[in-house]
């Protein structure tokens, strides 16, 4: 909603300079015209008063440009279907003052008086709850906005197929799931196969453009330290095309998220002229992605355009994760590994971090 204090102070300022510019308009003339009172504007000439937003333009803490810089941003993350929150405005804010040198304390109504300075542009919305979410997660209109946003994005800024990106997450639980049909005697009961009793969990982050090209795939184990341990079984070939690292439950994070971004996304997924050539990189809401202000910076500075998936949509909506993409047939090809592995060592077989990798 456009504020009205400073949208009357705009017109009050656009009467005073038409009547500086043609002295011989009446005032009761441009009154009309600018739709201020008589009043107002008679005053406004004898004390040629100064605009709010000009005069304390000096005790803003960003610049008429600083803030424009924000409010692109706004926009484009908005478009790809991340909403900002205001901690991460006012982290934006913070970094601008930090670069500037200035450790100046960022107060509690900035956002809002951000959001004033801007009307028509920007403004506060509160999300939907989760569980009306879910309920209207199949509804054809989210998924009608969702594929706007993405056709948006691809024309604005030429964002070629071979540079569009999709990225997800894929939980495997180490040793289990070696369960199934098998032939037996006749007349015994369900046979008991034995799995180990082990509940590592590892996560594999993948990436694939729309080009068909794949990005080396980063292993999470789960363990408190980085060991060698972990790639004992892997041969030079495979581990040079992998990478690996850990956590403590062997799920991702917004560190993990944000050293895949650096050392692997971004550089093996760069186009042959550089990072000015735009980029689209689509991902799920999780939080260490649309809660993560320093891996949507590192995005940007790299060209890289975030969208989002609506949540529970992935299964319709993901590449990688839905029914006909590449997680699925992963995770019954590991199961079939997995067998044979626990045939090949017998039953009494124990499984080894450095085992994982080369069954996917």
């Amino acid at each position: 909603m456009p504020n009205k204090k400073t949208d009357l102070e705009d017109r009050l300022q656009a009467a005073m300079a038409t009547k500086n510019e043609d002295p011989g308009l009446s005032i009761p003339y441009l009154a009309e015209r600018f739709g201020v009172s008589n009043t107002t504007l008679q005053k406004g000439l004898k004390n040629q008063t100064t605009p709010r937003k000009i005069a304390h333009k000096s005790e803003q803490l960003l610049s008429h440009p600083e803030e424009k810089v924000i409010v692109q941003r706004i926009e484009d993350y908005d478009d790809g279907g991340i909403p900002l929150r205001r901690r991460h405005v006012m982290q934006m804010v913070y970094e601008i003052l930090k670069a500037k040198g200035r450790m100046t304390e960022i107060g509690k109504g900035w956002v809002d008086r951000f959001v004033q300075r801007h009307p028509g542009i920007i403004q506060t919305k509160v999300g939907k709850s989760l569980d009306k979410q879910r309920a209207l997660a199949t509804d054809i209109s989210i998924l009608k906005e969702h594929l706007e946003r993405f056709y948006l994005l691809k024309s604005r800024y030429h964002v070629l197929p071979q540079n569009v990106w999709n990225t997800d997450e894929k939980g495997f639980a180490m040793g289990l799931g070696v369960g199934g049909t098998g032939l037996c005697r006749t007349g015994r009961g369900d046979p008991k196969i034995m799995q180990d009793g082990k509940r590592d969990w590892a996560t594999v982050i993948e990436a694939i453009a729309g080009d068909g090209k794949v990005l080396a795939p980063l292993v999470i184990h789960s363990s408190t330290a980085h060991v060698m341990g972990h790639h004992s079984n892997i041969n030079y070939e495979i581990s040079t095309d992998a990478f690996f690292t850990h956590s403590k439950a062997g799920y991702t994070s917004s560190e993990i998220t944000l050293d895949w971004f650096d050392q692997v996304c971004e550089p093996r997924s760069r186009p042959a002229i550089g990072i000015m050539e735009h980029r689209s990189l689509i991902l799920d809401g999780h939080s260490s992605h649309d809660n993560n202000i320093q891996f949507i910076e590192h995005t940007i500075v790299n060209n890289v355009h975030l969208l989002c998936l609506p949540a529970h949509t992935t299964h319709i909506l993901q590449p990688l994760d839905s029914d006909i993409g590449l997680f699925s047939p992963l995770g019954n090809y590991y199961k079939q590994e997995l067998k044979d592995f626990q045939r090949k060592n017998g039953p009494f077989w124990k499984m080894r971090k450095g085992d994982f990798y080369p069954m996917l």
